[in-house]
């Protein structure tokens, strides 16, 4: 059974602004639609734990805090941030 992902207003500006300034709008797009894939299917096993509800994931060039609720089988993205290229960079090497 599949999560419904919710973004927080902060957070869908976020995204939006990173988009708009990015060097590399595609990159940031397929990172973003990684993202929402991957909190549909299995948020819990998404990104490291944080504390009983919050998760932080890794998908360059962005980075994206969130709370699993499982009781009612939803998502709520809390922030996205981007991550310096040079440290994605590097990542991949």
């Amino acid at each position: 059974m599949k999560f419904t992902v919710i973004w927080k207003a902060t957070a869908e500006t976020q995204l939006a602004e990173l988009w708009m300034t990015a060097g590399d709008r595609t990159l940031v797009r397929e990172a973003a639609t990684e993202i929402e894939s991957a909190l549909r299917s299995d948020p819990a096993s998404f990104g490291e734990s944080r504390d009983a509800q919050t998760r932080v994931a890794v998908v360059a060039p962005l980075v994206v805090h969130f709370e699993v609720h499982e009781e009612g089988r939803r998502v709520v993205v809390l922030t996205l941030h981007a991550i310096p290229p040079s440290w994605h960079d590097r990542s991949n090497s």
